[in-house]
C-alpha cells in the first residue's frame, strides 16, 4: 500500500532538553524533525535543497540569531517559518514578521498549541477557494496562479510568502468588500482574532509594499475600526 510522505519539520531551537521533548511529541503525530542547535547550521539545512514543510526557528540562537537565520531564508525561499521566543517584546514579534515570518509563539507554549499553529499554517499554505477546478484568478492587473500559489502583477512575478498569498488571495475573493480581521484571522489562522495581535497587519504591510514596485495604487485599504479591502476598480 502506498503511503504518503510525513511533513518534514526543520527545528532550531538551541535548548536541547525542548528540542528532544518536541522531537518525540511531534514525531508521534505523524511528523519528521530535523534538529539542529545553532543558526549556522539551522541556516545551512535549510537552503540545502532538502524538502521542508515547516521552520520552527528560535530567536536567541548562538553562532547566528534567529533574525538572521531568517533574513537569510528569506533571500531564497519562501518556505512556511514559525518563529519561536522567549521574549515577550512586541517589537521582536513585529520585526519578525516584518522579516517574512508566517506566525510565532512565545515561550513557554503548550505542546498542542505549537501541533495547533503548525496543521493551520500547512492549511493556509494549501488555501484555495477555488479547488482545482480553476487554474488562475484574474483580478485587474494581478494574475493568481491558484494552483503554484503565485502572483503576477502585469506578467511580473511578485515575491510573495505563502501567508501573504493565501491572505491577498482571501481578499480578492471579496473584493470591494470589507473583509473583517477576526474573520481572517478564523479563516487563515484557525484561531480567533487576539487582543493587540498586529499579525495580520504586518502580513498586510509586507503584501503593500512589494505591490508598491510595481503599481502606485492603494490595492489594499483599510477599513476602520479592523477590517480590510481589496479595490474592485483600477482606474
Amino acid at each position: 500500500m502506498e503511503t504518503s510522505c510525513p511533513t518534514h519539520i526543520l527545528y532550531v531551537d538551541d535548548d536541547t532538553e525542548m528540542t528532544s521533548l518536541l522531537d518525540e511529541y511531534l514525531s508521534s503525530e505523524g511528523f519528521s524533525l530535523t534538529l539542529c542547535h545553532d543558526g549556522e547550521s539551522g541556516l545551512e539545512q535549510a537552503i540545502s535543497g532538502k524538502s521542508f514543510d515547516v521552520v520552527l526557528l528560535d530567536l536567541m540562537l548562538p553562532k547566528l540569531n534567529g533574525f538572521d537565520v531568517l533574513k537569510a531564508i528569506r533571500q531564497s525561499s519562501t518556505i512556511p517559518i514559525i518563529l519561536l521566543t522567549a521574549k515577550s517584546d512586541e517589537f521582536d514579534r513585529v520585526l519578525g514578521l516584518e522579516l517574512g515570518a508566517d506566525d510565532y509563539l512565545s515561550k513557554p507554549f503548550s505542546t498542542r498549541e505549537l501541533l495547533a499553529r503548525i496543521k493551520a499554517l500547512l492549511r493556509r499554505m494549501k488555501f484555495n477557494q477555488y479547488g482545482n477546478t480553476v487554474a488562475s484568478m484574474d483580478i485587474g492587473p494581478m494574475m493568481f496562479d491558484c494552483r503554484a500559489h503565485q502572483l503576477f502583477f502585469n506578467d511580473q512575478f511578485v515575491n510573495l510568502t505563502g501567508t501573504e498569498y493565501s491572505l491577498l488571495q482571501l481578499l480578492a475573493l471579496q473584493k470591494g468588500q470589507r473583509v473583517a480581521k477576526a474573520s481572517i484571522s478564523l479563516k487563515l489562522f484557525g484561531k480567533p482574532l487576539e487582543s493587540y495581535d498586529r499579525s495580520i497587519d504586518m502580513h498586510i504591510s509586507n503584501i503593500r509594499r512589494k505591490l508598491a514596485k510595481y503599481t502606485e495604487i492603494e490595492i489594499i485599504r483599510t477599513i476602520r475600526p479592523q477590517a480590510y479591502m481589496l479595490i474592485d476598480h483600477w482606474d
